[in-house]
């Protein structure tokens, strides 16, 4: 049921004439709380309800690392 909510809602939204969507990074079991870039920009960090963090490639959309471990959910992070 869940999924069916989200595709739903991708079909439902509207591109903007200045933005349009690159590409769907699809690798957290749940939703994201937040994502940070690194200062250059090449690389980002998203935390999720899932209790992990992953490191991917801004220009290619790779997955490149992922950080397990955390007790609860990840609601903050940082990238430096």
């Amino acid at each position: 049921a869940m999924i069916y909510r989200l595709v739903d809602k991708q079909a439902a939204t509207t591109v903007s004439e200045d933005f349009q969507l690159y590409k769907v990074l699809r690798a957290h079991i749940l939703p994201l709380t937040n994502c940070a870039f690194n200062k250059s920009g090449d690389r980002f960090i998203t935390g999720s309800y899932d209790r992990t963090c992953k490191v991917w490639n801004t220009y290619t959309g790779e997955e490149m690392l992922t950080l397990e471990g955390h007790k609860n959910v990840v609601y903050a992070i940082a990238f430096n």
